[in-house]
């Protein structure tokens, strides 16, 4: 037998960066981003009743921007896109320093492991 289907309603939150968002607080984030393409990409998802956004890191980063002060319910979201950030930030300072693989080797330049 065929599910009856009730009106229509849209979803009451949006996975953002893994995290799960209420809607109004997504609206929020909307909001305080303005023009930004962030912004712009919350608000066409809300319009689409989009349940999961996948976001760039240049949206993540606007969105760290906007979450200096978040109001309650955006504290996971601050957290996850600040460790985010900071692994990006560690990641991109240790790949630009070229290591010598002969220096940071337990082993000397002849091949033999020197022990104490």
């Amino acid at each position: 037998m065929p599910r009856k289907s009730g009106p229509y309603r849209p979803p009451t939150s949006m996975t953002l960066a893994g995290i799960p968002v209420r809607r109004e607080l997504v609206e929020w984030l909307a909001d305080q981003l303005g023009e930004e393409p962030a912004g712009d990409r919350l608000s066409r998802a809300l319009d689409n009743d989009t349940r999961i956004l996948g976001l760039e890191i240049a949206e993540r980063e606007q969105i760290l921007g906007a979450l200096e002060d978040p109001p309650a319910g955006l504290e996971e979201l601050l957290a996850v896109l600040l460790q985010e950030h900071t692994s990006r930030g560690n990641a991109k300072g240790s790949s630009s320093v070229k290591k010598s693989p002969t220096l940071d080797s337990p082993f000397p330049i002849g091949g033999t492991r020197c022990t104490p």
